[in-house]
């Protein structure tokens, strides 16, 4: 398996970042799902680069796929404890479609996370995307709650973190088996994909898609 090489983004790579979101909502359209506008709205990119919230992932040197990483999601969770990772525009290009990106990539963010001692990655998507909702549930999520931003209604999911195992008082939570498969996978993640922190919470919404 390809090493995947996960950056966090600067100004120079919004064109490719806005043609990976632009493609993903023209392929989900093509499909009856309106989850991003499309063209996607490149000053949107551009706020969330400023704000050191996009990464983007990169095969043998070349893009692939992008995601944003938050440590604030009040627009779609309102206030919460500092205890998440919130994961928006995940999003794989079409030529990379099918090889697992998508898990990968959920993967290094929940690395982030555990680096930074939280408990949960959350994100939302599109409810009436049951093709998603499915992939989700797949990867381990749990549904918490519909959420109405704007004119669009999401369904929120979270993931427990794989190291998160051990309930207040020190009693061991049982781990089902999605969970304990990830704990080898993340220990390559840890060593291989982290090259820096996000540091500015945002309250950008927006969903993703998988690939």
């Amino acid at each position: 398996m390809s090493e995947l090489d996960v950056t966090r983004s600067e100004l120079a790579d919004v064109d490719e970042i806005v043609g990976t979101l632009s493609e993903a909502a023209r392929w989900l359209l093509s499909r009856g799902i309106r989850q991003w506008p499309d063209p996607f709205p490149r000053e949107r990119v551009e706020r969330l680069v400023c704000r050191g919230d996009v990464y983007l992932a990169r095969l043998d040197g070349k893009p692939v796929a992008t995601l944003a990483l938050q440590w604030a999601d009040p627009a779609f969770w309102g206030e919460q404890p500092d205890d998440a990772g919130y994961v928006h525009a995940l999003a794989v290009r079409r030529s990379h479609g099918g090889r697992g990106l998508g898990s990968r990539l959920l993967d290094w963010a929940e690395a982030e996370v555990v680096a930074r001692g939280r408990e949960f990655l959350r994100l939302d998507c599109l409810t009436e995307n049951d093709a998603l909702r499915r992939y989700y549930e797949g990867q381990g999520f749990e549904p918490r709650g519909e959420v109405v931003v704007d004119d669009f209604v999401a369904m929120r999911f979270e993931r427990r973190c794989a190291h998160a195992s051990r309930l207040p008082g020190g009693e061991v939570d049982p781990e089902p088996a999605h969970t304990r498969d990830r704990h080898a996978r993340l220990a390559g993640v840890r060593s291989q994909w982290v090259r820096g922190r996000p540091t500015n919470p945002t309250q950008e919404g927006g969903g993703a898609s998988f690939g």
